[in-house]
């Protein structure tokens, strides 16, 4: 396989934790960015995969199942979480763990509003007048 050499350059916080993490693990930063870019890709992936199965299951979904999914949120102590972490993040950066389990709330957080909007969707498609649910976030 081909390899091809490629200069990014990083915010301090960014390399600090790339540096942080691959010292934890024993690794070069370059082996842990080759990794964390590999991860990255197939999470792309995945979630391509995963907005495709969302919007089968739905579609199968009677209109009462539907608006139970339009009006699904993530309960509250997980926002806050979410906020209080994205704040940090900005202020001072976050370590590896408050990483993770920023990225971990962020991809439910993400789920959450594609099934409520692909379901919002169907429900107008069906007819349904769905301006209502804008008011319910």
């Amino acid at each position: 396989m081909t390899e091809h050499s490629v200069t990014v350059t990083l915010s301090e916080p960014i390399y600090n934790l790339i540096k942080e993490r691959a010292a934890k693990k024993q690794h070069t930063v370059e082996d842990e960015l080759r990794e964390a870019m590999a991860v990255v890709l197939q999470d792309s992936t995945r979630l391509a995969d995963e907005v495709e199965d969302s919007r089968v299951k739905l579609t199968a979904m009677n209109d009462e199942a539907l608006w139970r999914a339009a009006r699904t949120t993530l309960p509250k102590t997980s926002l806050h979480r979410l906020e209080r972490l994205n704040l940090k993040q900005q202020r001072e950066g976050l370590t590896a763990s408050e990483w993770e389990e920023r990225d971990a709330l962020a991809q439910r957080y993400e789920r959450v509003i594609l099934v409520r909007s692909q379901a919002a969707s169907l429900l107008k498609q069906r007819g349904h007048d769905v301006s209502g649910l804008l008011s319910e976030t």
